[in-house]
């Protein structure tokens, strides 16, 4: 079975692409404020950056 050594190689794309998907999901109404989605992105953005 093949491990990821470096398992932040694979999540930072996912979670930028969960990031583009909520700021897409959050301007759907044509008001992009503090919904749900923007917190979730931004969460998740978050996450990388604590990576680097």
């Amino acid at each position: 079975m093949t491990t990821i050594e470096r398992p932040e190689s694979v999540a930072a794309p996912l979670l930028v692409l969960v990031y583009g998907v909520c700021r897409i999901v959050d301007g759907v109404d044509g008001d992009r404020g503090p919904g749900p989605a923007l917190p979730i992105g931004q969460f998740a953005v978050d996450v990388v950056a604590g990576w680097s």
